[in-house]
């Protein structure tokens, strides 16, 4: 039998972005995206182009009581596909 990667055997939720679903310019850095649940843990597994990137390397967030946010520290161009999992 495998290792789990999930707390507790629950399975993450999932979003599925495109960079051009974040502001700022294609190509750049420092690109935000905003996720639709505002209730993610900082449990966040967040993915470019199939990619698993490292936090506060690659990436930061801020979970406001209002929205959660990823900013992207490394360039992001608006054709690249982003996965975020997180637990809620």
């Amino acid at each position: 039998m495998g290792i789990s990667l999930y707390v507790s055997g629950v399975a993450p939720q999932s979003e599925y972005k495109l960079g051009s679903d974040c502001s700022g310019t294609d190509g750049a850095t420092n690109r935000v995206l905003t996720l639709a649940n505002t209730a993610v843990s900082s449990q966040e597994r967040v993915y470019l182009d199939g990619v698993r990137l490292q936090q506060n390397t690659d990436y930061t967030v801020s979970h406001l009581s209002a929205s959660s946010t990823i900013t992207f520290i490394v360039p992001v161009w608006n054709t690249q596909k982003i996965q975020v999992d997180y637990f809620i």
